[in-house]
């Protein structure tokens, strides 16, 4: 039970956190190419087949391997210091 308390907070905290920054991103990138910063594209799938996908698609897969990455390395930490 405390386990997942602790994700859910980590996780607000984590989007609190890079909130401004991915919107600071987001303001280069509109002012850089006056496009959209969201778009739709076409890709290779599995199996060399082409399959439709979102750039938000791509940042929220990105987003969340850095925040797992993040929440392993918290949790090797600790496990490090209730060891010692």
């Amino acid at each position: 039970m405390l386990k997942r308390y602790f994700d859910t907070l980590l996780s607000l905290f984590d989007l609190i956190l890079l909130s401004p920054v991915l919107i600071i991103i987001g303001l280069f990138i509109r002012k850089e190419d006056s496009g959209p910063v969201f778009y739709r594209g076409v890709g290779w799938a599995d199996m060399g087949t082409l399959s439709g996908y979102s750039s938000s698609e791509q940042w929220l897969w990105m987003l969340k391997k850095w925040v797992d990455h993040l929440r392993r390395m918290m949790v090797q930490g600790l496990k490090r210091l209730e060891n010692f």
